[in-house]
């Protein structure tokens, strides 16, 4: 069966058709349905906002059986350029360098301060600053044991609008490095939430180039 997915870019010269096959995850639902409450059904609103006047993409490709959501699917949502994380893999270097981040600063060995780009928002047009990073993080840790295995975060604490700081509970030398897992890709945690299982689609939570509309599994 394939899948397909409709998503809208935000390069308007874009437009590219993929298509393939692969078997139906178990238990995939749609999560283009229509939201069941009226919190839900303002987010649909807003991310239908977000994609006026952009142009369509209509693409069906093999990794797209699991949820969207970074924290459930992982990697699918980054790969599929729907979804960013703080820090990512250089090109040409393959050491981390800043994405949504702007920097990082190892200030002491249980210490991190990351800084903030400015200007993003996600795709239901809230803004995404620090309050927001360290939202989106707790909820990863708080929902994925991987994530909290990984990072070994004791506080995460809002400096300013642009910049949290990270303690961990052992040395993490290496933290950027960390902060470019799927899974920790920056969401809005409330809007998240506040969707409901199956709904992640209508929250507009992401941040990446792409915003999904509607995903059809088994179509």
């Amino acid at each position: 069966m394939s899948h397909s997915l409709r998503i809208l870019s935000s390069v308007l010269a874009l437009l590219f058709l993929l298509v393939a096959c692969t078997p139906a995850a178990p238990g995939t639902t749609s999560a283009g349905a229509s939201a069941e409450s009226a919190n839900q059904g303002s987010q649909s609103a807003a991310v239908a906002d977000a994609a006026t006047e952009r142009p369509t993409l209509t693409a069906g490709v093999i990794w797209l059986d699991s949820p969207l959501d970074p924290v459930e699917g992982g990697y699918v949502s980054t790969q599929s350029a729907l979804s960013e994380t703080l820090f990512r893999l250089s090109g040409t270097t393959l050491s981390p360098e800043p994405w949504l981040a702007t920097e990082a600063t190892h200030v002491a060995p249980f210490i991190w301060r990351i800084g903030i780009r400015e200007g993003v928002k996600f795709h239901n047009g809230n803004v995404m600053d620090a309050q927001a990073v360290k939202a989106s993080l707790e909820r990863a840790i708080r929902l994925s044991p991987a994530a909290a295995d990984t990072l070994s975060v004791d506080t995460i604490t809002v400096e300013d609008e642009q910049t949290i700081t990270i303690k961990t509970t052992v040395e993490q030398p290496t933290l950027p490095g960390l902060l470019i897992l799927p899974a920790l890709a920056i969401t809005d945690a409330a809007a998240a939430d506040a969707a409901g299982e199956g709904n992640f689609i209508a929250a507009g939570a992401l941040t990446g180039p792409y915003i999904p509309i509607e995903y059809t599994p088994k179509e």
